[in-house]
């Protein structure tokens, strides 16, 4: 084999390897109706139908709804999750507000926590928050 059909193998292999790593891999997947306005992190995203998908390190959650296209929201562990067949996102219900606080996706082995900005942290402050959870659809 020559020294250029060795390089042109070499960066084919290369080329794919790269294209593969740059792909997010997703994890576990669930569909959710949301009646109301939230925020998740810093994004403000309107009422509708999401589809949730959670990277496989579990780090990441992925919100795609048909107005707000996809979101990527950076998640901390909050612990195991008491059943894998069973699916919630939590709200925190301040004022007018409403912000995802975390989120168990059908098939994720742990719960999510959606860490809050500090103006959230401030609204919390004053008032109570209500806490409202919806239960998730398999994909």
């Amino acid at each position: 084999m020559t020294t250029g059909k060795r390089f042109t193998i070499f960066g084919a292999i290369a080329m794919v390897m790269c294209l593969t790593m740059a792909l997010p891999a997703f994890g576990a997947t669930a569909r959710v109706s949301i009646p109301f306005a939230f925020e998740a992190s810093t994004v403000s995203l309107p009422a509708g139908e999401y589809l949730l998908e959670t990277s496989d390190s579990g780090t990441v959650l992925f919100l795609t709804g048909k107005e707000a296209g996809k979101n990527a929201i950076i998640v901390a562990p909050a612990g195991e999750a008491k059943s894998r067949f069973e699916g919630k996102l939590v709200f925190e219900h301040v004022g007018s507000t409403y912000r995802l606080a975390q989120a168990q996706v059908i098939g994720a082995i742990s719960v999510m926590r959606i860490p809050a900005t500090h103006a959230q942290l401030l609204m919390a402050k004053d008032q109570p928050a209500e806490r409202i959870e919806l239960a998730l659809n398999r994909k």
